[in-house]
C-alpha cells in the first residue's frame, strides 16, 4: 500500500463520527455509507483500477461526510484522474480538496503535476512551492520543479533543485543523470561526468547514464572513452539489452550504422519486446533511408510504448517518404 493510500485511510478513520451532539439517524447512515464507499475507492485505486475508484469516489461525494473526509474524497478522485491523464478534472478536484482542507501536501503536489502536464508552468511552480513549504523533503517535487527550470534554461536553479532531490533520495540514479545533464548544458563537463559516474555506481545498466557520459567525453574531445566504458559493461553483463541500446546510440551518434544495428539486433534477441531496441534500430534505418523498415520498427516500438516521441517523429518521416 502506497504512502498516499495509508495517509488518507488513517485520516478517514480517525475523524470522529459523533462529537457529543445529537445527530439524525439518516446523517449517521449517510456518513457511514460515505466512509465505506471511500474505503472501497481507495482499495480500487491501490489496485490501479481507476475507473472503478472514480465511480466509488463519485458516490462518496454525494454522502454526508465532514469537510476533512470530503477533502480526501476529492483529493483521491483527483489522483485517479491524474492517472488517467484527465488533468482538467484532476485540477478541479484538487482545488476543491484544498478549499475544504488546505493542510495535506499531496493536493498541492498532485495539482502541480496536472498543471505541469498542461503547460501552465507558473501555476505548477506555485503548487510545488506550496507543497515544499509543507514538507521540504519531497524528492519528486524538487525533481519536477528542476525540470521546469531546466526547460527554461535556468541551469543554476535546476542544478540546485536536482541537488535537493538527491539530498532527499540519495540512491536515485535518475536524479544524478538529470543533474549531470544540467551541468553539461551549463558547460560544467567535469561535474556532469561525476554525476553520470554516480548514477552508474547506483545502477550499472542505466543506458541514459552511459549515453550522456559518452556525450560529455565527446565534448571533451575523447568520444572513444564513452564507447570503451559501455563496451566494458557489456563484457561484464552481455545479456543486458539496455547496455546494447546504449552502445547502439553511441555508435549512431558517430555514424557507425552497421555497428549500431548489430547492437539493436542483439538487444532484441535478448528481449524481443524491448521498445528501445526497435526505436534505436529505426533511427539507424532512417540514416540509411530505408523507410519501409523505419515504419516497421517504429510501429513495433509504439505498440509497446505509445509515448515514445522519437518513434512518432521517425514514423512520420516514413509516412512522408512513402507519400
Amino acid at each position: 500500500m502506497s504512502p498516499r493510500t495509508r495517509f488518507f485511510i488513517v485520516a478517514a478513520v480517525t475523524v470522529p463520527l459523533v462529537v457529543g451532539v445529537p445527530i439524525p439517524v439518516h446523517y449517521i447512515v449517510s456518513y457511514s455509507q460515505g466512509i465505506e464507499l471511500y474505503r472501497r475507492g481507495m482499495r480500487e485505486m491501490d489496485a490501479n483500477r481507476y475507473d472503478a475508484a472514480i465511480a466509488l469516489f463519485d458516490a462518496a461525494s454525494r454522502k454526508k461526510l465532514d469537510a476533512t473526509n470530503m477533502s480526501f474524497v476529492y483529493g483521491n478522485r483527483g489522483w485517479a484522474y491524474v492517472q488517467k491523464r484527465l488533468d482538467d478534472q484532476a485540477i478541479r478536484d484538487f482545488s476543491e480538496s484544498i478549499r475544504l482542507n488546505p493542510e495535506p501536501v499531496y493536493a498541492f503536489w498532485d495539482r502541480g503535476l496536472a498543471y505541469h502536464r498542461k503547460g501552465e508552468l507558473e501555476k505548477a511552480l506555485t503548487d510545488y512551492d506550496a507543497a515544499l513549504s509543507r514538507d521540504p523533503n519531497l524528492a519528486d517535487v524538487y525533481h519536477r520543479r528542476a525540470q521546469i527550470f531546466a526547460d527554461r534554461g535556468d541551469w543554476g536553479q535546476a542544478i540546485e533543485d536536482y541537488g535537493e532531490a538527491i539530498r532527499c533520495e540519495p540512491g536515485n540514479a535518475q536524479f544524478f543523470v538529470d543533474r549531470g545533464m544540467a551541468f553539461a548544458a551549463n558547460n560544467e563537463l567535469d561535474s556532469a561526468i561525476a554525476n553520470f559516474d554516480a548514477a552508474i555506481g547506483f545502477n550499472g545498466i542505466h543506458a541514459g547514464a552511459y549515453i550522456q557520459r559518452a556525450a560529455a567525453y565527446a565534448r571533451k574531445g575523447n568520444w572513444k572513452r564513452g564507447l570503451a566504458d559501455v563496451t566494458e559493461a557489456i563484457q561484464q553483463l552481455p545479456e543486458t539489452p539496455r547496455l546494447r541500446y546504449a552502445r547502439a546510440f553511441i555508435y549512431l551518434d558517430r555514424g557507425a550504422v552497421e555497428e549500431g544495428i548489430a547492437d539493436c539486433n542483439e538487444s532484441l534477441r535478448i528481449m524481443p519486446d524491448y521498445e528501445h531496441g526497435f526505436l534505436a534500430r529505426a533511427r539507424a534505418e532512417a540514416l540509411m533511408r530505408d523507410w519501409a523498415k523505419v515504419f516497421r520498427d517504429t510501429s513495433s516500438a509504439l505498440k509497446l510504448d505509445p509515448s515514445l516521441a522519437l518513434a512518432h517523429y521517425l514514423r512520420g518521416r516514413a509516412f512522408t517518404a512513402r507519400g
